[in-house]
């Protein structure tokens, strides 16, 4: 179908909007509509009238994102330079990293119902990540250790978590 005005958008009530037509002054109709009906809207070719900009992704492991943007000035550059970094993040991202982000979520998960403030489950956070014992099971990927060895930390502060 064949988008000539906005009014596409009051038949619809999408919750978000990509004006990326070959008329400009349509993608920017599209995205000023989107707004004022409180609908994100991003025009492919005016970051100025765009809610957000695209981003070019680093998939570089896991669950680890890094995102490049030109904050929409230049869908074009942020790939390049996206290119041009991939390489030195996907290696920065080791498979210690991932078992320490690993470890970190069972940390937070076991942390949540026992410590009672968000900076001491944070300090409780660092304690786990910087304990040699789990840093061993991290290199060993043993996943069940790491679950017993942040058990037996929180076990050890029980009484700095009330």
């Amino acid at each position: 179908a064949e988008i000539a005005d906005a009014r596409i958008l009051e038949e619809r009530r999408p919750f978000l909007v990509v004006a990326a037509t070959d008329d400009p002054s349509l993608n920017r109709e599209m995205a000023e509509a989107a707004r004022k009906m409180g609908i994100l809207a991003y025009a492919s070719d005016s970051p100025e009238s765009s809610d957000f900009a695209s981003v070019s992704v680093i998939a570089a492991g896991g669950p680890v994102r890094v995102a490049v943007s030109t904050g929409g000035k230049s869908p074009i550059m942020a790939r390049r330079i996206r290119e041009a970094i991939e390489p030195a993040v996907r290696d920065a991202v080791t498979d210690e990293c991932l078992g320490t982000i690993t470890a970190q979520e069972t940390a937070r998960r076991l942390a949540a119902p026992v410590i009672a403030t968000q900076e001491a489950r944070r300090e409780f956070l660092y304690e786990v990540m910087d304990d040699p014992v789990t840093e061993r099971l991290i290199k060993d990927k043993d996943t069940t250790g790491i679950q017993e060895r942040v058990m037996t930390l929180l076990e050890e502060r029980r009484w700095q978590a009330r």
